[in-house]
């Protein structure tokens, strides 16, 4: 999914909501980053959690990337799953890692 609209405008739907957890049901469709509601009401089912896909959110600085993944990894913990949150630089660090013994046969 990628995001857009203007950076540093934030994620959270309010001050007070950016108090509370992360939820999809905060999520504020009137934000300039034109998020498609179909979208996200379909992610919000957790069917992609099912399905054993992965969400790799894509956008500026501040467009609200980390809260979105929060209240989608909210949501699935939610309907019962365990999640997995990393920032991409975190995910990169690991593969360089595991990458050389899963070639070699070492890891997995």
């Amino acid at each position: 999914m990628a995001l857009e609209g203007k950076p540093g405008t934030g994620a959270t739907p309010s001050r007070r909501a950016s108090q509370r957890a992360r939820v999809v049901e905060d999520v504020d469709y009137h934000h300039p980053r034109k998020l498609d509601r179909k979208l996200m009401r379909t992610l919000a089912s957790s069917e992609w959690v099912r399905q054993k896909q992965n969400i790799l959110l894509l956008g500026p600085t501040g467009i609200g990337k980390s809260w979105l993944a929060s209240a989608l990894a909210q949501k699935a913990c939610r309907d019962g799953f365990t999640v997995l949150h990393k920032r991409t630089a975190e995910l990169f660090r690991i593969w360089r890692w595991r990458m050389p013994m899963a070639v070699s046969g070492e890891c997995c």
